[in-house]
């Protein structure tokens, strides 16, 4: 069959950027059903030629057959180092536009068919409309884009999604490589050190009889890790330390209910045992998930609450925090301590996710130091003036931010060995939960700290919360200007805190000069599908250490072809920041190969891209033949870079999509649960890509084009079924999953019927 010298063209187009990134050894970009396809195998948009679609490869950033010479960023040669960070400065000039009842002056509305009333009536009021769909991944709309050949709308949404999974899967990685086997060797040291306490010379009887039994405590605390992580046991332990192990080891994995501890004088909510996030992916990762929750589930309180409600020394709970602490710091056989192998586990997962949020082993050995006098040993420890004194210094000392308030869990300040970190939107949520008046917070607490005025809008006009809590609206005053307050730098401390002052980025409320689709009644709540969406994939990522809330007590292509990028120059410019402190944090630790190297350079070029595209639509400058041949190949650039970052050998990632053997990770549907008060959690995570259409101003005529943006959700569940993204996916799929907040509902316009098929359809030939 012939082709038209267009079609010619942009097939030419697809295979020089195929040619560019798969000399040598980079395979076309193959799928086993077209895209639009929905998994059941049936057709939601169109087929492809028989049935299957395949997309080429995307080149560099800035590559293309086009004939133009692509950007070079001066920062190439220094991407690693991050340096200081500078707001960008662009200009937002374009004029305001309207759309004509029915589309009349859209150039291109003729290519998507029909479309419903309700998605009329929004694009012809708003400029935008969003539709769901069925699809496992959001770039799989933008390559049936470019098989249907209508323009795409980058969305920050689908940039977010790949830094997901760059950020995932690195950790995962890292703690498969590096941390899993590092907390099994520092474990089974441990256990072998307190050992030692057995043998301790000086002292009365009684008070090596009372150290024993207290390490005792101790070892069936580290054997409990032991066998939860995989690690070897050293023979010699007692029957009765086996015994309490034992017995907590069966609650452990029951994971059922709040319930006393068989080691420890308080409760533990035993549910946050469920291996979920991630961590359902292997075995390895599965062990490692269980030993590092059970390390940062474990209190070493200074005061208990007794049965009468007053507060008691923790006298045992002194003595055993002292105990471990000592034993951590005293030299080995090398003359090295075991809290250096602490700090080997501890420190790498600072960096990803933040400081923990109760007190560290490092930061109790100085208030032993000043208690006790540095060259204390065990038996001073049993001093109860000076535990007396510890309790009363103890509770001096920083307290943790996420002050949880649950029925028999002891809180305050506290030592935790591996604690949970402190993380802003945990702050967030339990310092706008109480009980009984708001026992759960919602997702748009945290947007409207971050800055949304449209989250406010709908916690107090759609759900009157400072109705139900007449202390709600000055709360939430105080934590906005709390976090208003916070500088870039604190901002940047680690990712997760970057992660959200990139999203915070979004929230503003747009001026003059944007294009009018964003400047819209209804784009705000676009915004914080937005934010709460890669909020919820940040929460799953970080779910083993991020510490929960509680509260319960208390080329030259066809022209017509064009694309547009959302206009969001600040995001982009963080996000490309926070890309390179990731690349440069892993690098600077060891964790960063050249595949990965490479894969990260990649993804920080597209970055910059569309911060430069962006620029330049806000200033109404045209964009160049290259720039829409970028935009043309978005999905097979984004289905790429998911691909390779799960592939693990190749530079930029020898696997197809198909052949990844996951089926969960094929699937962008995650959940995380982030708060918890009496036998009920509050889940949140994303489901299937939906889809937006908007109308856009290109070279003074206005445009129709299509995007993917996140589904967002936020239910609550039993704690003892806290959910996997296995059994999430299979809610998502069977029809049983909640539904999304009430306040999506006006945004969400049903489904669009399928865009027409062109008469010239595409194919890379690869």
């Amino acid at each position: 069959m012939l082709r038209s010298n267009r079609t010619v063209r942009l097939v030419a187009v697809f295979l020089t950027l195929v040619l560019v990134l798969t000399a040598p050894g980079l395979g076309g970009c193959r799928r086993t059903r077209t895209p639009g396809e929905d998994s059941d195998g049936t057709n939601a948009t169109n087929p492809g030629p028989g049935g299957t679609t395949t997309t080429g490869q995307t080149g560099d950033p800035g590559t293309s057959g086009s004939g133009e010479t692509p950007p070079v960023y001066p920062e190439d040669a220094k991407w690693l180092d991050p340096g200081a960070f500078k707001s960008p400065d662009f200009a937002a000039v374009l004029k305001p536009y309207s759309v004509a009842a029915g589309l009349a002056n859209v150039a291109n509305r003729e290519q998507f068919g029909e479309f419903d009333p309700d998605m009329t009536k929004a694009l012809v009021q708003s400029g935008f409309a969003i539709g769901s769909t069925v699809e496992q991944q959001l770039f799989y709309i933008y390559e049936n884009n470019a098989y249907l050949k209508v323009p795409s709308l980058v969305t920050t949404d689908s940039i977010l999604q790949v830094y997901h999974v760059f950020y995932d899967f690195v950790l995962r990685r890292t703690e498969t490589g590096a941390l899993y086997p590092k907390a099994r060797e520092f474990t089974t040291s441990m256990l072998k050190e307190l050992m030692k306490l057995h043998d301790l010379n000086g002292g009365t009887k009684a008070a090596r009889s009372e150290v024993s039994s207290n390490a005792d405590c101790l070892l069936a605390y580290f054997l409990v890790g032991a066998r939860l992580l995989g690690a070897d046991v050293p023979e010699g332990l007692s029957g009765s330390v086996q015994e309490m192990a034992g017995a907590e080891l069966q609650q452990v994995r029951a994971a059922g209910a709040r319930a006393q501890s068989a080691i420890f004088p308080f409760l533990l909510d035993y549910t946050q045992f469920i291996p979920r996030g991630h961590y359902t992916r292997s075995e390895e990762l599965k062990q490692y998930f269980l030993g590092l929750m059970w390390y940062g589930q474990v209190p070493f309180p200074f005061k208990l609450q007794a049965a009468n409600g007053s507060e008691v020394v923790a006298t045992e709970s002194i003595i055993e925090a002292s105990l471990l602490t000592y034993t951590l710091h005293q030299p080995g056989k090398d003359g090295v301590a075991l809290i250096d192998s602490w700090k080997d586990l501890y420190e790498p997962t600072v960096f990803f996710v933040g400081q923990a949020d109760d007190l560290t082993p490092v930061e109790y050995k100085s208030l032993m130091d000043r208690v006790y006098g540095q060259s204390a040993g065990p038996v001073d420890f049993l001093d109860r003036a000076r535990i007396n004194k510890m309790a009363e210094e103890g509770s001096k000392l920083r307290q943790p931010r996420i002050a949880n308030q649950l029925a028999g869990i002891p809180s305050g300040a506290q030592m935790r060995f591996m604690g949970q970190r402190y993380i802003p939107d945990s702050e967030i949520l339990q310092r706008l939960s109480q009980w009984p008046e708001r026992p759960i917070p919602r997702g748009l607490d945290v947007a409207a700290v971050l800055g949304s005025a449209r989250a406010e809008d709908h916690l107090t006009g759609l759900y009157k919360e400072d109705q139900k809590w007449p202390d709600y609206l000055d709360r939430l005053g105080l934590l906005k200007d709390q976090f208003g307050r916070m500088g870039d730098g604190e901002w940047q401390s680690d990712v997760y805190h970057g992660w959200l002052w990139a999203l915070k980025a979004m929230c503003a409320t747009k001026g003059q000069g944007f294009p009018s689709f964003m400047r819209s009644q209804a784009w705000p709540d676009k915004v914080l599908n937005t934010t709460l969406g890669s909020w919820a994939e940040l929460r799953h990522d970080t779910l083993l250490y991020a510490k929960a809330s509680g509260a319960e007590c208390g080329g030259d292509g066809p022209p017509e072809i064009l694309g547009y990028v959302e206009p969001e120059v600040e995001f982009y410019a963080r996000l490309g920041w926070l890309t390179e402190k990731l690349a440069a944090g892993l690098e600077q630790r060891g964790y960063l190969n050249e595949q990965m190297r490479a894969k990260f350079h990649y993804f920080r070029r597209l970055v910059r891209f569309l911060e430069d595209v962006s620029k330049k639509e806000l200033a109404g400058q045209p964009l160049t033949r290259a720039e829409y041949d970028q935009i043309l190949t978005y999905g097979a650039a984004l289905e790429h870079m998911t691909a390779s970052v799960i592939d693990t050998e190749s530079p930029f990632g020898g696997v197809h999509w198909f052949e990844i053997q996951s089926e969960t990770d094929k699937n962008m549907a995650v959940i995380a649960d982030i708060h918890t008060s009496l036998g009920t959690c509050l889940e949140a995570g994303v489901g299937p890509a939906y889809e937006i259409y908007a109308v856009v101003p290109i070279d003074g005529k206005l445009y129709l084009t299509r995007g993917a943006v996140f589904s967002y959700y936020e239910f609550t569940q039993p704690t003892n079924a806290r959910l996997t993204d296995e059994a999430w996916q299979r809610q998502l799929n069977d029809g049983s999953a909640p539904p999304q907040p009430e306040w999506l509902a006006p945004l969400i316009k049903g489904k669009k019927k399928a865009i027409p098929q062109p008469r010239e359809t595409y194919t890379s030939g690869c």
